[in-house]
């Protein structure tokens, strides 16, 4: 799955995913993303990255917006629904 399909996924149906057309903007920065209050496609950009820095950039982004007190990286992951790259989704369709 390409990094764009996935900070863009909305959902899942089978093997497909259902990717949010208006999302797909390639190489938009974390820090866009969090401007325009994007925190989950942040975090799923940051997730396929594997890059740590920037998912604790999004947890204190959302924390401060929400007046949130979530603590660690996996209480995001089960708040926004996203745990990882799946390995069998063989489509993507834009809406």
């Amino acid at each position: 799955m390409k990094r764009d399909d996935f900070v863009s996924t909305i959902g899942y149906s089978g093997n497909s995913a259902i990717a949010d057309k208006k999302l797909q903007k390639p190489g938009t920065p974390i820090e866009t993303l969090l401007e325009l209050g994007l925190y989950k496609a942040a975090f799923s950009k940051a997730l396929y990255d594997e890059n740590v820095h920037e998912q604790e950039m999004v947890l204190e982004a959302y924390n401060k917006a929400s007046k949130s007190s979530y603590k660690s990286i996996e209480e995001l992951k089960r708040l926004f629904g996203v745990f990882r790259v799946p390995d069998k989704i063989t489509r993507v369709k834009r809406i």
